[in-house]
């Protein structure tokens, strides 16, 4: 008998999954998030921490940025599978999870033939070529311009 295969994960399914796993990861509790949270200029309370971890709470941009922040992980930790399953970004669009991240950190797009309009737009690429402006003396920091 042929086994079903299952639905990947949404990404949304993996955030309150990963958001546990890494909160439980450091030893913390709900309560000890939230006080990071609130630590980070983001207050929430620990009920709402258990809504999201069982799913019962969608994520929300700004937040889940902020999760990332008090926990010192990259935003994509919280709502990308670890390892190399599937994960739904939409109902249309399903990616092995190395593709999610490479298009997630700016490495590639979903589809290649979009190469050049996602390079044109990735915060990636803008800050690589700020990086070069900067250690050939095209352009100097901000610091640097303000102190001289």
């Amino acid at each position: 008998m042929a086994r079903k295969r299952a639905h990947p994960a949404t990404v949304r399914q993996v955030y309150s999954k990963r958001l546990g796993a890494i909160r439980r990861g450091r030893g913390w509790t709900q309560q000890q998030l939230a006080a990071a949270m609130a630590g980070v200029g983001f207050p929430v309370n620990r009920a709402t921490i258990a809504k999201i971890e069982a799913g019962k709470r969608p994520m929300e941009v700004a937040e889940l940025v902020a999760f990332a922040t008090a926990l010192d992980v990259a935003p994509m930790a919280l709502f990308l599978p670890l390892g190399m399953e599937s994960v739904a970004l939409t109902d249309g669009v399903i990616v092995a999870a190395d593709t999610a991240a490479a298009w997630s950190s700016g490495d590639a797009p979903l589809d290649p033939a979009n190469l050049r309009t996602y390079s044109l737009e990735s915060p990636k690429v803008h800050l690589e070529l700020a990086m070069r402006m900067r250690t050939s003396g095209v352009v100097t920091p901000a610091s640097e311009r303000l102190d001289g």
